[in-house]
Order: C-alpha cells, then sequence, then structure tokens
C-alpha cells in the first residue's frame, strides 16, 4: 500500500514505453500536417475541387476568398510537419521535448479548429450516426432480450413506444424511404467532399494531443489533470447533459406539438429528426460510459467480447473527435444564431449549446483517459 501510494504521489517521470508512444504522437502530428498540406495544394491547382468554396463555414472564410483560406492551410501545414521533424529531432538529442511545442500546439489546433473546419464535419457525422442508428439500436434491443435480464422489459417498452409513434407519424414509410435511399445514394460523394475537413479535425486533435503531452512532460499542465481526474463524474453527466436538449426537440417530431419543426413537414423531414434524435440519445448514453463500468469493460451482453476490456482508444477516439467536432462548429454556429432576434438566438443556442457541449465532452475524454492511466499503473505496481 506505501509503495502504491508513492508511486501516484511521485512526479510523472516518463518511462521508456511512454516516451515511445509520445514519439508515435508527435510523428502522427507530422504526418497528419504534410496530408493537409498536400490537400491544399491540391486545392490550389484545381479550384473547382477546393472545399471552402461550399463546405466550409471557419471563421476564416469569413474574410478571406477560398483561394486565401486554402494557401493557409498549406502554410499551417507546412508549419507543422516541419516543426514535428524539429521536435522529434530534439528530443532524440535531449530526451526531452522542446519548450515552444506545447503553445505551438495549441495554437495549431485553435488556428485548425476555429479558423478552417467550421460546421460541415459534424453535420456529416450527426448524418452518419443517423443511417447507423435503426440497425445499431435493432442489435442492442436484439442483444438485452436475450441477455440482459434486469434491462429486457425495459427496452421492449421504450422500442414498443417510439415504433408505434414512429408508425403513426408515417415516417417510416413512403416518402421518408425514398429519401433513405436517395441518402444512401450520395453518400460516397459526400464522404468524399468532407473527408478533408475529418483530415483537419484529425490534425487539430492531434496537436491538441501533443500540447497536452508536451505540457506534461515539462510539467506545465499544473493541477488541471487532477482536477479534471477528481471531478470527471461531474464533467462527464455535464458532457452527457449536452445532447439532450437537442434529442428531446427533435423527438416532440413524433407527437401532435413538434417544437422547432419545419411548417407543414414532409414525413421525410420527420423521419430525419428523429434518427438525429436517436443519434443524440445514443451521443448521451455512450458519454455517460465513460464513467460507468461498462465503459471499462465489455458487457456481457455482448457476444465474442463480454468480459473483454475495453481499449482505451476505442472510447477516447471517437470521443474526442466527436468533442473536436462540436468544438470547432461552436463559434460558426453562434455567429448564425447571432443573425436572429435575441429570443431565437437564446432558444437556439440552448437547444444546440455546441458551446458547452463540445469543451465538456473533451474534459470527460481527458478524464476517462487519465483514469484509465491510472488504474494501469496502480495494477503495474501491485
Amino acid at each position: 500500500m506505501t509503495r502504491t501510494t508513492a508511486s501516484l504521489q511521485a512526479p510523472a517521470s516518463s518511462p521508456p514505453s511512454s516516451a515511445t508512444s509520445t514519439h508515435r504522437l508527435l510523428l502522427a502530428a507530422g504526418l497528419a500536417s504534410a496530408l493537409t498540406a498536400v490537400v491544399a495544394t491540391l486545392w490550389l491547382s484545381q479550384p473547382a475541387w477546393n472545399g471552402f468554396e461550399t463546405e466550409s463555414s471557419g471563421l476564416l472564410r469569413t474574410w478571406l476568398s477560398a483561394g486565401a483560406v486554402a494557401m493557409s492551410q498549406l502554410i499551417i501545414g507546412l508549419l507543422g510537419m516541419v516543426s514535428a521533424s524539429l521536435a522529434l529531432r530534439a528530443a532524440h538529442r535531449a530526451a526531452n521535448w522542446p519548450r515552444w511545442l506545447a503553445p505551438l500546439g495549441i495554437a495549431q489546433t485553435l488556428f485548425i479548429g476555429l479558423g478552417l473546419i467550421g460546421m460541415g464535419v459534424i453535420a456529416a457525422l450527426g448524418y452518419l450516426l443517423a443511417l447507423v442508428m435503426p440497425l445499431a439500436l435493432a442489435f442492442v434491443v436484439l442483444q438485452l432480450v436475450r441477455r440482459g435480464e434486469r434491462v429486457r422489459w425495459i427496452a421492449v417498452a421504450i422500442t414498443a413506444v417510439v415504433l408505434v409513434a414512429a408508425l403513426a407519424t408515417g415516417i417510416l414509410t413512403g416518402p421518408a424511404a425514398e429519401a433513405l435511399r436517395d441518402v444512401l445514394v450520395q453518400l460516397p460523394s459526400a464522404l468524399a467532399q468532407v473527408s478533408p475537413f475529418m483530415l483537419l479535425l484529425c490534425t487539430a486533435l492531434a496537436w491538441a494531443a501533443v500540447s497536452v503531452q508536451a505540457a506534461r512532460r515539462g510539467g506545465g499542465t499544473g493541477l488541471a489533470p487532477g482536477i479534471v481526474l477528481r471531478h470527471r463524474r461531474l464533467i462527464t453527466v455535464l458532457a452527457a447533459v449536452g445532447p439532450l436538449p437537442y434529442a428531446l426537440v427533435r423527438l416532440t417530431w413524433l407527437t401532435p406539438w413538434p417544437l422547432q419543426a419545419p411548417a407543414d413537414a414532409d414525413p421525410d423531414i420527420l423521419f430525419w429528426g428523429f434518427a438525429l434524435s436517436l443519434g443524440a440519445w445514443a451521443g448521451s448514453v455512450l458519454t455517460l460510459g465513460l464513467i460507468r463500468p461498462w465503459g471499462e469493460t465489455f458487457p456481457r451482453w455482448l457476444p465474442v467480447i463480454a468480459g473483454r476490456p475495453v481499449p482505451v482508444a476505442l472510447a477516447a477516439v471517437p470521443g474526442g473527435i466527436v468533442a473536436g467536432a462540436v468544438c470547432a462548429a461552436a463559434v460558426p454556429l453562434l455567429r448564425s444564431f447571432a443573425q436572429h432576434a435575441f429570443t431565437d438566438t437564446l432558444a437556439s443556442a440552448l437547444i444546440m449549446p455546441f458551446w458547452f457541449w463540445g469543451p465538456m465532452l473533451a474534459l470527460a475524454v481527458w478524464g476517462y483517459v487519465l483514469h484509465r492511466q491510472q488504474q494501469s499503473e496502480l495494477r503495474a505496481v501491485t
């Protein structure tokens, strides 16, 4: 017990395995930066392909032309590639990362996240999740009915109520089915359009991770990890609340009192509102998994993998991607809300609280990673 306590209170020193993982992280950031530079070069050589013409709502597009924004992406990509190379060289020589790496990583993250990405990624992720939700929900309900004794009838009852409401509104038949087929046909081209912005998001997240790791190795994170770890349950609950206002509003589209629904909405519009609501509910439940036992060990109702440890990356990577996409969309979304009357702006900001949800989700994911690292260290010293 004394040995365990001492190991947790001692200053963090980076063992060889940790150093290797952080070097890999820096390599990933450099590679992602190089790829963003390649994409920007293609956009500059072929203006017709430039995604900033239509897809991005990043802040830079407000002030600059699409070509100028692509040039900015080229510059930031080259800067990231060179910076990663220099940092790796310095780390190999002095077994320590340079002091300028943490602030540079923060600058890269903010420039890419706020200036370049915008709302395209979160919209694409939302509709992709909406597409897979019916199948995922059917799988979960089937497994709970088969093996989840405690929640079996709750799952059946909720599913029955939702299906009755969906069938009563006609959103699962007719025009909705045609709309779903149209989306599936257009899905490959839509993914091709949004993929460069997914690359930008991954680049921003890689540099965010580099900046945190560099600050941690240099002792620059201060009390932040301890505070996040100590309050991670509260932070995670707050993050899980983030998508619920949107989910509740969209779920009212199945009732005679729809909120925020277009006038005389067709069944296909109601279908997408229903599907997006399911996606938001799923996001809230999965967020709670960051503090639940099934977020560390696969539950017994899952086939094949039941009882096995959940890989940290399986929760942290998707959670980080969603958190980054939500944070990137927060400022453009607030700017669009601000164009309306104050009451409408306030209502929209509360129904889609990206300004709150994104940072909370990022902190919740960080707290989960810190917790899993702490658990691993405890097992190593006992």
